[in-house]
C-alpha cells in the first residue's frame, strides 16, 4: 500500500514552501500536489513529463529522477494533479530534504515547485545512501522563465529593477506577482545607484511603496546599482511599506552594508536579467542542476556562504547531536516539537561584546543542527534581544539585525514566534526605539501569523496548527518601556483568541510569565477565564529553568532559559519564580549558552522541555494535566515510571548512533588503554553524554565477564587512554540498591568528566542507563 500526502499548492501566490512528514526508509510514499492558480484548478498540458529532483538541507547529497528503481514511472498527471512516488533514496537519510518537482514538454519547461520532507529517523534497517540505480528516461532542459529554478528555496521573489527607474523611483518586474498582499517577500536587484529618504518601488505598476529600513525611509546613496535586498511587503503604523532586512551584493566580493557594518552573507545571483521585447524582465537563462546537484545560471554555480561561519565548534555539535537525539527519542505521531530560546541581551561597544556574539551564534548553529536532524514544528524567540545599557537607536538596531541573521538558517521556512521583551525598546537610555521600529526587528519575524488588525505595530497574533487542533498565541507583554505592560486593545484581543472550539487547545507564549503581576492583574484574570482551553503558558525573562502553575490555576508555566553568556540561569530567591540553585555559563564550551527544545505529547498530556547547555542548566517532564514537574536538583520526585534509556541513544566517535542505534556491540569490551577490542563474554555501550552534577543509573546488567568491568569517563568523544575517575572491575561499582539499580555520581568520581562508557559482562536489550532519571 502505497501512503499518499495531499497538498494543494497555488503557482501564482507561493509563501513558505509545504512539508510534509516520513520515516526515514519508508519506500511507499506518494505526494498528491493539486495545482491551482488564481483560485482555480490549473490543467496541465497533455504531454507534460516530470523530473524530480532532490536535495537534503544545506547544499548535501542529492540525485534526480523520473523512473524508479524497478524501471516503473514515478508520476502521474491527471488534469491539474501530480502525483509524484518518492524514490527510496529520498528517504534514505533522517533530515530535511527539499523536493522540486520541474514539469516539461517538449523540452520546454513549464513550470517547477517544491516542498520539504521532514525525514524522521529509524533505529532499524534503513537503504544506504547511494545514488547510482537514478535512471532518468528523459531530461527536461532546465531552462528558465519566470520564477521557476531561479526561485530560491525560501520561496524568495527575485525581481529585478526596470531601465526607467531612477535614485528615488525604483521600477520592477515579476511576473508571478499579481498583488502586494502581506509577507509577501522578495529579493529586488537595483539597476541605478542612490536612494533617497523618500525612495519608493513599484512592481509591475501595482502602486508605489515606499522602501524603509527599521521602520525610517533612510534608503540613501550608500546602495549602488547591481545591489539587491532582501524586502517583506508590510503594514507599519497603518502606512504600507517594503520593509528591507537583508542585504547582498551580487559580486563575489565581500562589502561594507549600508549601515557601516561588514555584512557576512552573500549571493552570487549568476546571470543578469535579460531584456524582452523592449520590457526588462526577471528571466534568467542557463539556468539548470548540474551533475554535483547545484543549481547553475548563466555557466555560473548559484551559491549562498552562509552567515554563520562553517566551523562549528565540536562542544556546539556533540551537545546539539546528543540533545537531537534525545527529542528524536521523545517524539511519537502524537508530537508537537518546537525550538525556543530567550534573553539574548546583544551588546555592542562593550568589552562583552565578542563572547556575546560567540554565545549567540553557538545557539544558532546549534538550532540548525537540531533541525537538520529532527522534525521541528515552530520556533521563536521569546523577547530580550538587546541588553539596554544606554545604546543608540542606530547600536540596537544593528544588535537586532545581527539577531536575525545568525538565527534565520534554524528557523527559515518553519513558523515562528518572537516575542517583544521589556529590555527591547531602549528603556535606560536617553532615547526610545518606536513601536514600527521593534516591529521591523522583532514582529515581522511573525509572517504567517494572524495579527489584531490596526495594532499589528504592537507584534501580538496567533497562529492555528489544524493538524493538531492547536493555536499558537504569541504575546506583547511589554508594550511601554521597560513595562511590564498589556494594553486594553490587547486585553480584548486575547479574550477572542482564547475562546478556541471544542477540541482545540492554546499554547500562550510570552516574555514575561502569566501570573508576573499577580492574581488581581487584568491579564491574569483574563487567561484564568480559559484555563480549559490553555495547555500550557511558555515564557521567557526569568533567566532558569523553574516550573509551576499560572497563579491559583491549573495552567502549567514553563520558563526557557536566557542564552545571554553573562547571566547565570538563575533568577535571585524569588519564592515563585526563583531557581533553586545558579547554573553559571562557561566560555568555549557547549555551556556557554542556554536554549530548550519543548516536545509536548498530546496523547499522554506531557511537555518535555529537553535543554542545550551541559551544566548550564537540566532537562524537565512537566504533566500538563497538573503542572507537576521533574528535573533539576528536585528531579528525583514526582512519576518515576517515565525514563529514557540511554543505552540506545549512546554515539560513535563521529557521533552517529552507536552501533546502528542498537546502543551496544556483544563479544566486545573496552580495554584499560580505552580502547575497543573483540572479547568473548563482554559487552560495551557507546559513548553518552553527562556532566559534572549529573547522577547515572544502571539497572539489568552483568558486571562480571570475561575481562575486567570498567565505567569509562572521557572528557571527549574519543578512543584513549580513560580520565582519572574511572570505575575498574566490577567489585569497585557501588552495591545496586533493592530494586536492582546502581546509582553513580559524577561528581564523585570527575566533575570534568562529560562522556561515560560502559564495559561489563552482559547487556542486552532489558539493559537501562538513565541520567538524572529514577529507574522504576
Amino acid at each position: 500500500m502505497i501512503l499518499t500526502h495531499k497538498i494543494s499548492l497555488s503557482l501564482d501566490r507561493r509563501g513558505q514552501m509545504q512539508s510534509i512528514d516520513a520515516v526515514q526508509g519508508d519506500s511507499a510514499r506518494a505526494v498528491e500536489i493539486s495545482l491551482l492558480e488564481n483560485g482555480s484548478a490549473w490543467i496541465v498540458p497533455e504531454g507534460t513529463t516530470a523530473v524530480i529532483r532532490y536535495r537534503r538541507a544545506h547544499g548535501a547529497a542529492g540525485g534526480v529522477y523520473d523512473t524508479l528503481p524497478d524501471g516503473t514511472v514515478a508520476y502521474r498527471i491527471s488534469e491539474n494533479v501530480v502525483t509524484v512516488q518518492l524514490a527510496p533514496q529520498v528517504l534514505a537519510v533522517a533530515g530535511p530534504v527539499e523536493v522540486q518537482v520541474t514539469l516539461g514538454k517538449g523540452g520546454a519547461e513549464l513550470t517547477c515547485f517544491s516542498l520539504w520532507i521532514h525525514v524522521q529517523g529509524n533505529l532499524g534497517e534503513v537503504p544506504e545512501d547511494d545514488e547510482s540505480y537514478v535512471n532518468l528516461s528523459e531530461h527536461i532542459c532546465a531552462t528558465v522563465e519566470g520564477m521557476n529554478l531561479a526561485k530560491q528555496e525560501n520561496s524568495l521573489y527575485f525581481v529585478v529593477g526596470d531601465t526607467n527607474s531612477s535614485a528615488g523611483v525604483w521600477e520592477g518586474t515579476c511576473q508571478d506577482i499579481t498583488e502586494y498582499y502581506d509577507g509577501l517577500t522578495i529579493i529586488y536587484q537595483t539597476r541605478v545607484v542612490g536612494g533617497t529618504g523618500g525612495t519608493t518601488l513599484n512592481i509591475n505598476n501595482l502602486g508605489a511603496v515606499p522602501v524603509m529600513r527599521n521602520a525610517t525611509y533612510n534608503v540613501d546613496s550608500n546602495y549602488k546599482a547591481n545591489f539587491a535586498m532582501l524586502l517583506t511587503y508590510t503594514t507599519v503604523n497603518g502606512t504600507a511599506c517594503w520593509m528591507m532586512t537583508d542585504i547582498w551584493w551580487i559580486d563575489s566580493d565581500r562589502k561594507t552594508s549600508a549601515i557601516s557594518s561588514t555584512n557576512t552573507m552573500m549571493y552570487l545571483l549568476g546571470a543578469q536579467a535579460v531584456s524582452n521585447g523592449g520590457t526588462s524582465s526577471y528571466v534568467n537563462t542557463s539556468c539548470y542542476i548540474g551533475a554535483d546537484n547545484c543549481l547553475y545560471s548563466g555557466g555560473q554555480k548559484v551559491v549562498t556562504e552562509d552567515h554563520i561561519p562553517s566551523e562549528v565548534p565540536d562542544y556546539v555539535r556533540t551537545e546539539a547531536q546528543r540533545l537531537a537525539a534525545l527529542v528524536q527519542s521523545r517524539q511519537n505521531g502524537n508530537t508537537v516539537t518546537m525550538m525556543l530560546g530567550s534573553d539574548i541581551h546583544a551588546r555592542l561597544g562593550t568589552a562583552a561584546e565578542a563572547q556575546m556574539l560567540a554565545s549567540s551564534r553557538h545557539a544558532a548553529q546549534a538550532m540548525q543542527i537540531l533541525r537538520q536532524q529532527v522534525h521541528i514544528d515552530f520556533g521563536g524567540l521569546l523577547g530580550d534581544f538587546i541588553w539596554d545599557e544606554e545604546e543608540t537607536v542606530e547600536q540596537a538596531m544593528e544588535m537586532n539585525r545581527l539577531i536575525s541573521e545568525y538565527f534565520r538558517p534554524a528557523f527559515s521556512g518553519m513558523p515562528q514566534f518572537w516575542c517583544k521583551g521589556n529590555h527591547d525598546m531602549l528603556p535606560s537610555g536617553d532615547v526610545e526605539l518606536t513601536d514600527a521600529q521593534v516591529f521591523s526587528a522583532i514582529g515581522i519575524h511573525n509572517s504567517g501569523a494572524t495579527f489584531d488588525g490596526a495594532n499589528k505595530v504592537l507584534g501580538y497574533c496567533h497562529r492555528d496548527f489544524e493538524e493538531f487542533k492547536l493555536r499558537i498565541v504569541c504575546m506583547n507583554t511589554s508594550e511601554t518601556s521597560n513595562s511590564h505592560a498589556v494594553g486594553t486593545a490587547q486585553i480584548n484581543w486575547l479574550n477572542s483568541v482564547l475562546a478556541v472550539e471544542d477540541g482545540w487547545k492554546v499554547i500562550v507564549l510570552s516574555h514575561m510569565p502569566l501570573d508576573w503581576w499577580g492574581t488581581s492583574a487584568t491579564v491574569y484574570k483574563t487567561v484564568a477565564g480559559f484555563a480549559d482551553k490553555i495547555l500550557c503558558n511558555i515564557h521567557g525573562h526569568t533567566h532558569n529553568y523553574v516550573c509551576g502553575v499560572v497563579g491559583d490555576t491549573a495552567i502549567p508555566r514553563v520558563a526557557i532559559p536566557n542564552m545571554d553568556f553573562y547571566r547565570a540561569n538563575t533568577y535571585s530567591d524569588n519564592a515563585v519564580f526563583g531557581e533553586a540553585v545558579t547554573y553559571t555559563k562557561v566560555a568555549d564550551s557547549e555551556a556557554d549558552t542556554a536554549f530548550c527544545v519543548i516536545t509536548l505529547d498530546l496523547a499522554t498530556n506531557k511537555l518535555y522541555a529537553d535543554h542545550y547547555g551541559g551544566d548550564a542548566g537540566y532537562d524537565r517532564v512537566v504533566d500538563l494535566n497538573t503542572g507537576d514537574a521533574e528535573g533539576g536538583d528536585s528531579g528525583e520526585d514526582g512519576d518515576t515510571t517515565a525514563y529514557t534509556n540511554q543505552i540506545p541513544l549512546s554515539v560513535d566517535v563521529d557521533g552517529s548512533l552507536y552501533n546502528g542505534g542498537v546502543g551496544y556491540k556483544t563479544d566486545t569490551r573496552i580495554n584499560s588503554s580505552g580502547e575497543e577490542v573483540a572479547a568473548s563474554g563482554m559487552c560495551c555501550t557507546g559513548f553518552i553524554p553527562v556532566s559534572g552534577t549529573d547522577v547515572v543509573r544502571i539497572k539489568n546488567v552483568t558486571l562480571a565477564g570475561s575481562e575486567t568491568a570498567y565505567l569509562i569517563l572521557r572528557n571527549t568523544r574519543s578512543n584513549g587512554t580513560p580520565v582519572s575517575g574511572s570505575i575498574s572491575g566490577a567489585s569497585a561499582f557501588p552495591a545496586a540498591d533493592a530494586n536492582g539499580v546502581i546509582t553513580i555520581t559524577i561528581a564523585d568520581l570527575n566533575p570534568d568528566a562529560r562522556f561515560i562508557r560502559l564495559s561489563v559482562g552482559v547487556i542486552d536489550d532489558t539493559s537501562v542507563i538513565t541520567i538524572n532519571e529514577p529507574i522504576e
